[in-house]
C-alpha cells in the first residue's frame, strides 16, 4: 500500500525548515526545486499552499503541452492525461519527477522555439535531477538525425 512517501517526506522536510531564513543551495540535488522548497518554507507558507503550485505546474504544463501538440483535440489529449491516472504516482511516490515530467514534455511541444525548449530542459533537470537521462536523449534526437544511431544507442544502453 502507497502512503505518499515522497510527499510525507518532503513535508517532513518542509516543516522542518519553516520560517528560517532562505540562503540559495548551488549544490542541492534538485537545484530549482529544492531552493524553492526552501524559499517558500522560509515564508511561512503552508506545506499546502506548496502543494498547489507543485500541482499547478503539473498540471498546468501538461495542459500547454497538450494544447500545443494536439491543437484541435486539446482537451481530449488532456483528457486521456488525467485518465491515465498517473497524478496517482506521482503523489506517492515521486511529485518532483512528474513535476519535471510535465515541464520536458512542454520543452517537447515547444521544440520549433529553441530557447524556449532549452530553458524548459534546464527547468526540468533543475525540478528533479533525474531528467538528466530524458535531456540529454532530447538533445541527441535533436542534434542527430539519423536514426541507424537512435538503435546503436539503444542497444548499447539495453546492454549496459
Amino acid at each position: 500500500m502507497d502512503v505518499l512517501t515522497d510527499t510525507i517526506g518532503i513535508s517532513i522536510y518542509y516543516k522542518a525548515n519553516l520560517l528560517y531564513p532562505f540562503k540559495f543551495n548551488p549544490l542541492a540535488d534538485n537545484l530549482i526545486f529544492d531552493n524553492v522548497l526552501l524559499w517558500f518554507s522560509s515564508l511561512g507558507i503552508n506545506f499546502s499552499a506548496f502543494l498547489v503550485l507543485v500541482a499547478a505546474v503539473y498540471y498546468g504544463m501538461r495542459y500547454l503541452s497538450c494544447k500545443k501538440m494536439f491543437p484541435k483535440h486539446s482537451y481530449t489529449a488532456f483528457l486521456i492525461f488525467l485518465a491515465a491516472f498517473l497524478s496517482y504516482s506521482s503523489a506517492t511516490n515521486g511529485f518532483k519527477a512528474g513535476m519535471a515530467a510535465s515541464v520536458f514534455c512542454c520543452a517537447i511541444a515547444y521544440r520549433k522555439r529553441k530557447l524556449l525548449a532549452a530553458c524548459l530542459l534546464l527547468i526540468s533537470w533543475g525540478i528533479h535531477h533525474a531528467m538528466h537521462v530524458c535531456v540529454i536523449a532530447y538533445l541527441i534526437v535533436s542534434l542527430c538525425k539519423n536514426t541507424r544511431v537512435y538503435y546503436i544507442i539503444w542497444i548499447f544502453s539495453a546492454l549496459i
